[in-house]
């Protein structure tokens, strides 16, 4: 194998010839080199310098069973046999990612004897059981175990040397290759050996195989074994083709196994078999939803005298003819059913002692629904031994949990899943269900000691705690299979609490790849609480719900070690009055984002905000919250908590409540990022953040600006951008960025400035906070300013929030979401020159302390022989504290003239100054809009900057906005800006 220069990776191959001269003990050989490449670099991720011992995987193919065995070609052909080969294989895998490559090579040697060969062609079969490249559990890379079958094919046999090709196929617990079945797949290679005669036509021999091997995952896979072991059946089973739902058909692509002796034509055996296959919903040719485990456990062969539970099913073995049939049942996230084979047929080869069968067609007919299902997971914080699998209730809870005891808040299971062993089991368990209502809730909790079970759940109206216990009835060692019941109390000891407030959420983490957007993810959760939200006191939140891969590949999660980010519009839910108000008569709607970066150990990191609008008895505010938590890839449930603090900002003027922005009561106004310029690490020769300015998602631009405020209230809202691009090295926790939304054209300016606190071990924030730097205190997070002449009255104002992201230093891309308040100018200075407005003020983090103020002013001439003047009194500069530097500056105080008659046109700057502060100086208003010639639209917008500060800030910027008198040649307006 190789990696090149680029990345790329592939096989090298080459055929070599020459001589060896024994009496000076040397030799050479050439030949010619050829490349074949395998895959790009964006697939295998992995610079050349790393293709060493630590990047790819050595695996053993040397088992007891196996060996070589053929005959040569002729009328009277010979024979050729040997024993076990010493084999191994190589595969590249990536450590950082957690991905191992579907392909690579292998070599084995054998030796053996022959009898009689008549024709220079000949055929051999060899096999038997290995591990063919490597996977990942989660924890670490380790050998993909399997069976393997190959025909070699001679091509020459004289002169004391023997050569011949090699095609194989195989199956390991994640991959098959069968080149007949999967075009493309399979083993390939060479044979070149010697032969010695020892006595007239018998003779010995020995042989070195090289070659390649390619695999396509599996999404259907099962081990069988025979439990008495009289003719020491085993096996793999697997399909390349997840089942589709609604369907009730699956192919087993290949079956593979070994065998010590063959059951005679007459003697009945039985083999167990258990596993598990991904279910998918499709839309035409694409994978457009959940992959959701099925477990199944059934039996092969054997009859009802002599068969596994109870299911039967009949099987000969003759002449290296299989005959059979499959019996037994399944377990999915939606029910239960039972699992069948017509007869099915299969080969197997006496010589190498290896069965296989093709191409079985499998029925699942679901006989149960199940209106509570949980999966079950192994806690690597635990330890104890290794369990998967899936649990499930035929019979809803019957929820009334606020006068209802433990005698109708419990249900029974059963469970069947995969273990390697069932002793001190601690795990996690997690699912979702239906009550007697027809209501979903979630749960969460852990297996203790084996049997136990215990944790959390959240439903509509209530939430609490559950209990129960987990009864493993039957564990098979030989394919690593359980079967178990149990029973589970909702509310025991009534431990629950009535919520006062509930949303149910669907959304789609994603994270960009330099080209594209990829959400291959689903999150369906509740979040709720038992406090109402509008008390003004921090209340605590709790999330619960799954998070569940849908991409095509079929494997339970990505192997790769990506962050994500996610957000969504979250409203209010009333179940029981279908509206889309609190229990307590509230409503709220906004934005509810985070990020999932994983842990390395098949856990993720996860956290989230939540800035909403809410309104209550006319009265409206924010709602501001943050979670953290944790998601249990194994169970695809994942849990979050924390607080959410309710702002009061005033009466909401007619009462209603309307999520507007667009127009629409649904979707905020969406603006995509205009322009930005490249963000900066704080570090010697630091690298740069670019922002991606073209992908999109659904016709939508991904890095984009949204805002949204209640009807009838102009003066204050919530924002959020979502932002995603490139970066290069290198980085420091320290880092900015700004964004640009302007739209100078149609009369708006949105500009914010990103100071980071974050950018390591996966994940990008940038917290409001100030800190010492270099013996400079530095506020951090995101600050912004707007000015907008679109509206009615011209207004500006404030931004300020807060970002969570996540970036992939293989591909050095990242992506972040970022919100918080905005803040009109007029509301902020009036709400920051009173107590309470302040207090209000410091739980949304806006910098609200004054700690200076000036008067800046200008007078001068434009187009040569006209006057302007320009005054922003009382402009004010706003900081988190009275010793720490200015952050925000604001003024209600715009005003100028100009020649009576001749408006200053777009581009018209001001050089103001300052007569009570010498350290203000070049201080520039520009305008950008001035629209006096209009009776309808009498508006101007201009930017401003300048240098000079407070507390140790010593620049500043921002907008202006305001209307024009004309009758007098008088402007005025207001203005606000970042300071740093």
């Amino acid at each position: 194998m190789y990696i090149d220069p680029s990345g790329n990776a592939g096989y090298l191959r080459a055929d070599l010839s020459g001589q060896g001269y024994s009496e000076i003990g040397i030799f050479e050989m050439t030949g010619l080199m050829n490349r074949e490449q395998v895959k790009s670099a964006t697939d295998i991720e992995i610079p050349a310098d790393q293709l060493n011992i630590g990047n790819y995987h050595s695996s053993d193919m040397n088992w007891g069973y196996g060996g070589f065995h053929g005959a040569f070609e002729g009328e009277e052909p010979g024979t050729i046999t040997g024993y076990p080969p010493n084999a191994g294989n190589l595969s590249i895998v990536n450590n950082s990612t957690g991905e191992a490559q579907n392909w690579g090579i292998f070599g084995f040697d054998g030796y053996g004897g022959y009898t009689t060969p008549t024709s220079s062609t000949w055929k051999v079969k060899v096999g038997g059981t290995g591990s063919i490249g490597a996977y990942y559990d989660g924890e670490g890379f380790s050998d993909d175990p399997g069976y393997w079958i190959a025909d070699i094919t001679g091509t020459e046999w004289g002169d004391n040397k023997f050569k011949g090709t090699l095609s194989g196929r195989f199956i390991t617990q994640t991959r098959i290759g069968h080149p007949d079945l999967i075009p493309g797949t399979g083993m390939n290679g060479d044979l070149l050996g010697v032969y010695t005669e020892t006595s007239g036509s018998e003779g010995t021999w020995d042989a070195l195989a090289l070659g390649t091997w390619k695999a396509a995952p599996v999404a259907f896979t099962g081990k069988t074994a025979e439990e008495t072991y009289a003719y020491g059946i085993t096996g793999l089973m697997g399909g390349i083709h997840p089942k589709v739902q609604g369907s009730d058909t699956i192919t087993v692509t290949l079956a593979m196994g070994k065998y010590s002796m063959a059951p005679s034509p007459t003697d009945y055996w039985t083999v167990i078999a258990g596993g598990k296959m991904s279910e998918v919903t499709t839309s035409g040719t694409n994978i457009t939803n959940i992959d959701k485990p099925i477990y199944w456990l059934a039996s092969i062969g054997g009859n009802y005298n002599n068969s596994y539970d109870g299911y039967g099913g009949y099987g000969g073995w003759s002449d290296g003819d299989i005959n059979a049939a499959l019996s037994g049942e399944y377990f999915s996230s939606s029910g239960r059913g039972e699992i069948t084979t017509s007869s099915f047929s299969g080969k197997y080869y006496e010589g190498i002692r290896m069965w296989q069968a093709e191409n079985i067609q499998i029925t699942l007919n679901q006989t149960d629904d199940f209106y509570v299902y949980g999966y079950l997971g192994h806690d690597n914080d635990t330890g104890g031994g290794r369990i998967k699998g899936i649990i499930g209730s035929t019979n809803p809870v019957i929820f009334n949990s606020w006068e209802c005891d433990e005698e109708c808040n419990w249900v029974g299971f059963n469970a069947m899943g995969t273990a390697s062993s069932l002793e001190t089991i601690n795990g996690k368990i997690g699912g979702k269900g239906t009550d007697s209502y027809g209501y979903p809730f979630y749960y969460l909790g852990s297996i203790q000691n084996g049997i136990g079970l215990y944790g959390g759940f959240l439903h509509p109206f209530v939430a609490g705690d559950f209990e129960g216990d987990m009864y493993p009835e039957v564990f098979y060692e030989s394919i690593g299979f359980w079967k178990g019941s149990g029973y589970m109390y909702f509310c025991p000891d009534e431990q629950c609490s009535d919520l006062a407030y509930v949303s149910e959420v669907s959304t789609k983490p994603y994270y960009f790849d330099g080209s594209k957007i990829v959400q291959d993810r689903e999150m369906n959760f509740l979040m709720g609480g038992g406090n109402s939200l509008f008390s003004g006191d921090p209340v605590d939140v709790v999330m619960i719900g799954e998070y569940l891969h849908t991409t095509s590949d079929p494997s339970l999660f990505p192997t790769s070690q990506r962050g994500y980010i996610w957000h969504t519009i979250v409203t209010s839910k009333n179940f029981d009055l279908g509206d889309d108000t609190t229990y307590d008569g509230g409503k709220y709607k906004g934005f509810l984002g985070g990020t999932i970066i994983p842990n390395g150990d098949g856990t993720d990191a996860m956290e989230g905000m939540f800035y909403t609008l809410g309104m209550i008895d006319g009265y409206g505010g924010y709602l501001k919250g943050s979670m953290t938590g944790t998601g249990y890839q194994e169970i695809r449930m994942f849990e979050m908590d924390g607080t959410i603090t309710g702002i009061e900002m005033g009466y909401g003027g007619s009462g209603s409540f309307t999520f507007t922005g667009t127009g629409t009561e649904e979707d905020p106004i969406i603006i995509p990022i205009r322009h930005t310029a490249p963000g900066t690490f704080d570090t010697e020769g630091g690298g740069n953040i670019y922002v991606n300015h073209t992908v999109s998602i659904n016709d939508q631009p991904v890095s984009r600006y949204e805002s949204a405020n209640i009807e009838g209230i102009t003066d204050w809202g919530i924002w959020q951008t979502l932002t995603v691009g490139t970066y290069t090295a290198p980085t420091a926790n320290a880092w900015s960025l700004p964004l640009e939304m302007n739209d100078l054209e149609n009369g708006k300016i949105r500009e914010m400035e990103i100071a980071g606190t974050q950018w390591s071990e996966g994940k990008i924030a940038a917290i409001p906070q100030v800190v010492l730097v270099n013996n400079v205190m530095v506020t951090q997070g995101v600050h912004g300013y707007w000015a907008d002449i679109t509206t009615a009255a011209p207004a500006t104002g404030i931004y300020v929030g807060e970002l969570k992201g996540t970036f992939n230093p293989a591909d050095t891309t990242w992506q972040a979401v970022a919100m918080g308040p905005w803040i009109e100018t007029s509301k902020f200075m009036a709400m920051a020159n009173s107590e309470d407005g302040r207090n209000a003020l410091s739980k949304l983090n806006v910098p609200c302390i004054s700690v200076g103020s000036v008067n800046l002013t200008f007078s001068g001439i434009y187009d040569t022989d006209k006057t302007m003047s320009v005054s922003m009194n009382d402009t004010k500069f706003y900081a988190y504290s009275s010793s720490t530097p200015a952050r925000l500056w604001a003024t209600t105080g715009v005003s100028g003239n100009y020649t009576n008659g001749s408006p200053p046109p777009v581009g018209t700057t001001a050089s103001l100054t300052s007569s009570s502060n010498a350290s203000f100086t070049n201080a520039t208003f520009t305008l950008q809009q001035f629209n006096a010639g209009t009776t309808d639209n009498k508006k101007w917008l201009s930017t401003v900057s300048g240098t000079g500060g407070f507390n140790g800030s010593t620049t500043f910027k921002g907008a202006g906005a305001g209307t024009i008198n004309t009758t007098n040649s008088t402007f005025s307006g207001t203005a606000a800006g970042i300071a740093k």
